[in-house]
């Protein structure tokens, strides 16, 4: 591990790692069993099944994302990273208001978007006293 990987707060890795492995399983879960993912959703058509493997594929790709650079990432791609899941959440909420979602959905989400929004910011300082760390020294 290098570093500037060390700068990295543990619970911010371990975050990484259960969102990863969340997302992970959400797409391979929704792989086998769409209706799992997307509740009320006929996948009766191939459009909808498209949809549905788009959404599940794009979870699990986000998955191994997160669980890479919990691993061994520094603090550049845990920001790229967090920003990426932060738009796909908004657009989750977004999405969910507009076609009448559930509440406890809704809220899930906003839960999310609070504490992804909040380590967006702290890695926005971290970066930053590295970048001024390197220029000092």
């Amino acid at each position: 591990m290098s570093n500037s990987a060390k700068l990295i707060p543990q619970w911010i890795r371990i975050l990484a790692g259960v969102l990863g492995l969340f997302a992970l399983g959400i797409g391979i879960g929704g792989y086998f069993k769409p209706d799992m993912v997307v509740h009320g959703f006929a996948f009766d058509s191939v459009a909808n099944q498209t949809m549905g493997m788009m959404f599940t594929g794009r979870n699990a790709a986000l998955g191994v994302a997160l669980i890479l650079v919990a691993i061994g990432g520094v603090p550049e791609s845990f920001a790229v990273t967090f920003i990426i899941r932060f738009l796909i959440e908004l657009q989750d909420l977004i999405t969910n208001f507009v076609t009448g979602g559930l509440l406890n959905e809704k809220i899930f989400v906003a839960v999310l978007l609070v504490i992804e929004g909040y380590v967006i910011s702290r890695l926005f300082k971290i970066i930053g006293e590295k970048h001024a760390a390197e220029k000092a020294g």
